[in-house]
Formats: structure tokens, sequence, C-alpha cells
């Protein structure tokens, strides 16, 4: 991946990972400001496991993208416009401060990903 391309993907991704924390440790507080209520215990699960498998989505790609090499790289941006696709729903999920963060970054994170298996696919 071209130096200027895994810089940003990098960014995002690093972005991402101090989102996904963030909602982990402080989606309990946020809600009670929000709705004067608690979090329902079935309802936090879900988001703490949705956000630990973007975590794990993040670590997969960065480790691919790190590595380098041809095909890592291709299947490195293939699964960065998956954690880019995924990220994009979060708003509905997760409350709308982290779901905008997220959207931006799925957004760049389908951008570069489209953008290096163009310019890659031949060297297959």
């Amino acid at each position: 991946m071209k130096k200027n391309l895994s810089l940003i993907a990098y960014i995002s991704i690093s972005i991402s990972f101090i989102c996904q924390i963030l909602v982990i440790s402080l989606v309990k507080p946020i809600y009670l400001k929000l709705n004067k209520n608690e979090l329902d215990q079935l309802v936090y699960i879900i988001i703490v496991l949705s956000a630990m498998i973007l975590l794990i989505f993040g670590v997969i790609t960065l480790i691919l993208l790190i590595k380098n090499t041809v095909k890592s790289t291709f299947i490195g941006s293939i699964i960065l416009i998956t954690l880019g696709v995924l990220l994009i729903p979060t708003i509905f999920s997760y409350t709308w401060i982290f779901g905008i963060i997220n959207i931006i970054c799925g957004v760049i994170m389908i951008i570069i990903g489209s953008i290096h298996l163009k310019t890659t696919r031949e060297y297959l």
C-alpha cells in the first residue's frame, strides 16, 4: 500500500480503536445522562460485543496492512472495506456521539480500501 494511503488507513483505524474503547467505557454514563434511566444489561452486552467485534476486525486489518506484502495488503484492504461497512450502522446502536465518528471513519476506510483495490488488482 502506498505510504499516504497507509498513513490515512492507520489514522482511521486508530481513531476507530479509540472510539470503540470509549464506547465500552462510557456508554452507560452517557445513556444515563441522556435518557434518565438505566441501560438494560442485555443491551449493554450487545453493545460491548459489537464493539469487541469491531476491535478484532481492526486488529486483523492493522496486522495485514503492517505486514505490507501484496497479498496481505490486498486482503487487508478487503477487510478494511468490510470494517468500514460495519462501522456505518453503529449510529443506530451507539449514541450519536460515537456513531458520527464511526461513520466518518467508515467512509474513510471504504474509500482507502477501494482505492487500494483498484490500483493493485493487476499485481495479483
